[in-house]
């Protein structure tokens, strides 16, 4: 009688110990939701313009179509209302990137509105569930001291900041790739149906956010040979072999002599790349997480071994394929790697658990992790604001239904975007300088002037009813050369706008009819 009392009083203590913890995470997700939208506010982002780099107002653009298309002419043909919509605003970019982002943003804002704060809140919805996905499973997994180390390391990076204050893919597709991994460890170290099937469903959506969700393609290869003997030497194996065919098939009839050379650079810069954004701490803890989980392998559990594979999979990735060398591409492995820092906090944590000042040293490690929560809220990157929300409001923008501007692709897209969000009715239509004065590929290289003479660009104005100019002051590209030749030779009929606008990188000329 007395053993099945205590084992009714074990369990029910053994209830209310998971009930407590589930309460615990609940509260701690609220305050991290706080925290991330905390830094995406300080950031700036809802007051800048949303043009971080030349990529996000294609994001927005895309998205804002998506959503007027949904709302104003849903059951007619797409692609002739995508033609009509990138006539007044030619910055959309469907089919460059997969869609699935766009279609998300547009089905947030038939909820939260057509406005900045409902494409900077779908960002940062997106960075909150990622940030309590990584704070959960580790916790899980060791403890609530560890799993704030793991926190903080994630929100340090600028990179991290950046993507949190720009309306970019780059958060839905590290969420996406990090549950992809998780359950692609559980379907095949613990043999796991439907964690398989969950896999297949979170890789195809990273897929459709963004192409670089092809790392997961790899981690299949990676993990299985953990599942038997020897695993250490068959992941070092199958990675080997992965990445000679990868590389192969990549390089399959090129010759030059950076064929053998090309590896080893791309892997310096990459750890450049790495050693330059993160700090000395969170390499030291993420290092000492990955020989962590190497030596524990799978019988630790899947996940473990698999954000090790997941770090080692993006590293053969970027090596291998040659992807760019942005920082925020970094992103979508950095979850894992911000897991393993908590592992290898945790593994310190235990080798002192049999210290008297261990109760100390946990709550020290938590207090320190909070502040250093703290610190990059109080730090965050603020997001600039090159002043086109402020102009596509005033009354010489408003007055002239067709503006050219020639500029790079942020200051190109700085006046699309903030114009597309302002217009929803599509009154205004914007040429971009790149595409009307020349020929150039997708990142605005290799000119082709389209003009011969000044005259020829003057009446290609006049043809095309421009009534507002913007050109780009600190640049000797071709077509800023040819249009401030062509303007100065008529100044009197395009005269510099005298009164002073919210624009420091462009002057505006306005045609006097």
């Amino acid at each position: 009688m007395s053993m099945t009392i205590s084992s009714m009083r074990s369990a029910s203590g053994g209830i209310f110990l998971a009930r407590n913890t589930r309460w615990t995470q609940r509260v701690m997700c609220l305050l991290l939701a706080a925290v991330v939208l905390t830094m995406q506010y300080r950031s700036g982002a809802y007051h800048a313009d949303l043009a971080f780099d030349a990529d996000e107002p294609a994001y927005v653009t895309s998205s804002l179509m998506v959503r007027d298309y949904l709302v104003q002419q849903l059951g007619s043909d797409p692609r002739a209302f995508a033609y009509t919509f990138y006539a007044h605003y030619p910055k959309v970019a469907i089919g460059h990137w997969p869609p699935l982002f766009f279609g998300a943003e547009a089905l947030w804002m038939l909820i939260a509105g057509r406005s900045r704060a409902a494409l900077l809140l779908f960002v940062a919805l997106c960075g909150v569930a990622l940030t309590c996905s990584v704070y959960c499973t580790v916790r899980n997994r060791t403890s609530s001291a560890a799993a704030l180390v793991s926190v903080a390391v994630l929100l340090q990076p600028k990179f991290f900041q950046e993507m949190l204050m720009t309306v970019r893919a780059d958060m839905l597709l590290a969420l996406l790739v990090f549950w992809a991994a998780v359950y692609c460890g559980e379907g095949i170290l613990s043999q796991s149906r439907v964690s398989l099937i969950l896999f297949g469903v979170y890789s195809m959506a990273a897929l459709a956010v963004h192409g670089r969700a092809a790392v997961l393609l790899l981690l299949p290869f990676v993990l299985w040979p953990s599942r038997s003997r020897f695993s250490k030497w068959k992941w070092v194996l199958a990675a080997g072999v992965l990445a000679i065919i990868v590389v192969l098939a990549h390089r399959l009839g090129q010759t030059d002599q950076l064929f053998f050379r090309t590896p080893f650079l791309f892997t310096r810069v990459f750890l450049q790349q790495n050693w330059r954004t993160l700090s000395s701490l969170t390499l030291f803890l993420s290092v000492a997480g990955i020989v962590l989980a190497l030596q524990m392998g799978a019988r630790s559990g899947p996940f473990w071994v698999t954000m090790a594979a997941m770090v080692g999979c993006s590293f053969l990735f970027r090596v291998t394929m040659q992807v760019p060398w942005d920082d925020r591409f970094l992103l979508t492995a950095f979850p894992a790697v911000a897991a393993l820092a908590g592992l290898a906090m945790q593994n310190l944590l235990t080798r002192c658990r049999s210290l008297q000042l261990f109760p100390v040293l946990r709550v020290a490690v938590s207090v320190l992790a909070l502040l250093a929560i703290a610190y990059n809220v109080s730090h965050t990157a603020v997001k600039p604001d090159r002043g086109y929300r402020q102009f596509v409001a005033v009354l010489p923008f408003q007055e002239n239904a067709v503006v050219l501007i020639d500029g790079d692709g942020q200051n190109e897209g700085g006046l699309i975007v903030e114009s597309s969000l302002a217009d929803p009715n599509r009154n205004h239509t914007i040429l971009r300088g790149s595409k009307v004065l020349a020929q150039t590929n997708w990142v605005l290289r290799n000119f082709t002037l389209t003009h011969t003479s000044g005259q020829d660009v003057l009446a290609a104005l006049e043809q095309a009813h421009v009534g507002l100019i913007l050109v780009q002051n600190d640049d000797t590209r071709p077509d800023f050369v040819q249009l401030r030749s062509a303007l100065a030779e008529d100044s009197s009929a395009w005269p510099p706008l005298s009164q002073n606008t919210s624009l420091r990188s462009v002057s505006v000329y306005r045609h006097q009819r």
